[in-house]
């Protein structure tokens, strides 16, 4: 994470030259919100903490590969 994580914000903000830190706190507010919802999901869920944890860590990876390819076919 600690190698990924800045270079992908720098490649995702490259495009954004002119706006850079409306795009910058667009991609914070987007993280925030990813990592909101992702914990209100796991505490809901009843399941122990482990699996609930490790079933939305799964389910945010399909999601991520879904869109990801769909990028990619265009």
């Amino acid at each position: 994470m600690g190698l990924i994580n800045p270079l992908g914000t720098a490649v995702t903000l490259q495009p954004f030259c002119q706006n850079a830190g409306a795009a910058s706190a667009l991609l914070g507010f987007l993280q925030m919100g990813c990592a909101a919802i992702s914990i209100a999901i796991t505490s809901a869920l009843p399941l122990s903490p482990y699996l609930a944890f490790s079933a939305v860590i799964a389910t945010s990876l399909l999601m991520a590969m879904v869109t990801f390819g769909g990028a990619v076919k265009r």
